[in-house]
């Protein structure tokens, strides 16, 4: 795995993720709720995401985590079924989601 500096999202983007977030941590089942939003997750929020994580991954463009698929692919380091909290989390402090 590559160190990489993550880069920050626009202010709207932080806003619908931590709407997403409140959203699932808030759900009955907050497992379902991470799932059932991530299959409906805001396009334009999600566009952003994907350039960010473009220019974060220059070159051959490939994931810094496993450098085996698509730098843009979106898919988390922790499983929405298991950390549903962290579904929509951009950054995270000692595993909790951080503004």
């Amino acid at each position: 795995m590559r160190a990489i500096r993550r880069r920050p999202l626009s202010e709207g983007a932080q806003a619908a993720l931590l709407a997403l977030t409140t959203d699932v941590v808030n759900h009955p089942d907050p497992s379902k709720k991470a799932q059932t939003s991530w299959d409906h997750k805001p396009k334009s929020t999600f566009d952003e995401v994907r350039a960010v994580l473009e220019d974060m991954a220059p070159g051959l463009q490939r994931c810094m985590y496993c450098e085996d698929s698509a730098g843009t692919d979106i898919e988390h380091f922790r499983p929405k079924s298991v950390y549903p909290a962290l579904a929509f989390c951009w950054a995270t402090i000692n595993g909790l989601c951080s503004p």
